[in-house]
């Protein structure tokens, strides 16, 4: 996976916001009631064209306008005309970089928390990620907000899935349709590249990119009442062990809560939905969505243990102890220090 740090610091000349905000007229309580927060990302010239051309809310669900003004984007909330952001732009060798931004912190116009600055500047980076469709982010810490950096994956991992976006409708499966847009809505949003491998009738096989060992994750519609997400990790062999699954099994429940999911219901969790489409997406687009990003995106190993019978995987985060009987690979790196245990007991 080609990464792209942005711990680098550009040595600035100091910049003048106020004198900016106060020749742009953006006011409403923007000057001098604004918190700067660093970044330091790299972008190349062929986006910079991209991000100028900005982005002009169509509809009052979008909520948002993003102009570039005076190398700057501005970004400001349609719903009360207020500027929320500012990310400054500078060239720097053949492309440019984003070097700073401001946030609005006048509690009358914008409800901005100071103490996760890094949770603002990762929401503004992941509107940026929408225009130039598919740069992406990751958090360097599940807890840390101001520790992250952002990657390009391969454009091949979405050509497929975008040229099939454009004939979705024609698409006469829901289920097609749903996995379709899922993928195709929020490619940006996983913090780990992935590859269509294979779709048919009933299902999809999508690859996740950049690790050591093949990890597969299928969407198996094997009937109405019956949907399943299996995710396998594929070893030299062939052999495929499962390391995580998602199940639902939609019940038409009440006119004014059409359906839920059985199993769910079963174990007391009860989740209504008003269609098939959102149900799918809590029980398993979301899943697997948050299980890539928040489990698998965090691991650094995986563990196979073929002591019994049935083989069975897991991820770590630390290298375990080496155990008879038991596989260690290294998801992502050097896997020298991979290794099979086969001794007896």
């Amino acid at each position: 996976m080609a990464r792209y740090d942005s711990d680098r610091t550009l040595r600035l000349e100091p910049f003048d916001w106020d004198g900016y905000i106060t020749r742009h007229k953006l006011g409403k309580g923007l000057r001098r009631r604004y918190r700067i927060i660093p970044l330091d990302l790299p972008i190349t010239a062929e986006e910079f064209e991209v991000l100028r051309e900005g982005s002009i809310a169509d509809l009052m669900s979008d909520k948002w306008d993003i102009t570039f003004v005076d190398n700057m984007l501005v970004f400001t909330y349609t719903w009360t005309a207020v500027v929320t952001y500012l990310l400054r732009v500078v060239r720097h060798g053949d492309g440019y970089r984003i070097c700073d931004m401001l946030e609005n912190a006048n509690p009358h116009y914008w409800n901005a928390d100071e103490n996760e600055p890094g949770k603002a500047s990762g929401w503004a980076v992941w509107q940026i990620a929408s225009l130039l469709g598919g740069y992406r982010f990751e958090w360097q810490d599940e807890w840390e907000w101001e520790e992250w950096s952002w990657y390009s994956p391969p454009k091949k991992a979405r050509s497929k899935i975008r040229r099939m976006a454009s004939r979705k409708p024609s698409i006469r499966s829901a289920f097609q349709r749903s996995v379709l847009g899922f993928f195709a809505d929020f490619d940006t949003w996983f913090r780990i590249p992935f590859k269509l491998v294979r779709r048919t009738r009933d299902t999809w096989r999508i690859r996740l990119e950049g690790l050591n060992v093949p990890i597969e994750a299928v969407f198996i519609a094997h009937s109405r009442h019956h949907y399943q997400l299996l995710v396998e990790v594929k070893l030299e062999d062939g052999l495929r062990i499962p390391l995580a699954s998602f199940v639902c099994s939609p019940e038409h429940y009440e006119k004014w809560r059409p359906y839920r999911c059985r199993i769910e219901a079963a174990e007391g969790k009860d989740k209504y939905s008003e269609s098939l489409v959102e149900l799918w997406h809590c029980c398993l687009h979301g899943r697997f969505l948050d299980w890539v990003n928040g489990r698998l995106a965090h691991s650094r190993w995986i563990v196979v243990d073929m002591s019994k019978a049935k083989y069975s995987a897991a991820l770590a985060e630390e290298r375990p102890e080496d155990r008879p009987g038991q596989r260690v690979i290294a998801l992502r790196g050097d896997c020298e220090n991979a290794k099979l245990v086969t001794h007896a007991q």
